[in-house]
């Protein structure tokens, strides 16, 4: 796809990927995903309580999805991708990431699209060789959707982590740095 990069941002037509939302918005999402149930399929043990939440988000590198609407002059926020885990392979170097939308806000084309900006965003800001997330087999829908951003899933590892409170095996979704990106 041909993206448009300015600002520290990605964009797509009217998505954009970069800016990090508040802790306004975080705080009103969290309640929002809360209320839909959408929390524990992003946190596979029982999902955190707000300030726990805040609390990690902040340590985080964090990138918001918003759809531009210039109707009213604003940016509508759709979910966000984020960098869990970061590790250094000698001169190289990985890092987990996670993805949340909300449920209603965006379409599965606007979803698959952020998801796809939010890779090349990850791998361009941060510079890592890889990209790998974690998804608990009992998530079918986010596994179809790993592979739907061109991740490689391998697995599922069996027990590997806990899905309404019961051990149940895990996808590994992998991606190395695209020649394009390099």
């Amino acid at each position: 796809m041909d993206y448009i990069r300015e600002n520290g941002c990605i964009r797509l037509r009217d998505l954009v990927v970069g800016p990090r939302p508040s802790d306004e918005v975080l705080a009103y999402s969290y309640l929002e995903w809360k209320r839909e149930g959408t929390l524990h399929t992003v946190w596979m043990s029982d999902p955190p309580e707000i300030r726990e939440y805040l609390e990690w988000l902040n340590k985080r590198d964090l990138f918001g999805c918003w759809r531009l609407n210039t109707d009213v002059g604003v940016a509508d926020f759709l979910g966000m991708g984020f960098v869990a885990n970061t590790e250094r392979m000698g001169k190289r170097s990985k890092a987990e990431i996670g993805f949340i939308f909300h449920a209603k806000k965006a379409t599965l084309f606007e979803k698959i699209a952020m998801g796809r900006m939010l890779v090349e965003h990850v791998f361009v800001t941060g510079g890592y060789d890889a990209i790998f997330g974690t998804t608990p087999e009992r998530n079918p829908a986010a596994v179809a959707y790993a592979k739907r951003l061109g991740f490689a899933m391998h697995g599922p590892i069996k027990d590997f982590c806990a899905w309404d409170g019961e051990l149940c095996g895990v996808w590994i979704s992998q991606m190395s740095r695209p020649v394009s990106l390099q």
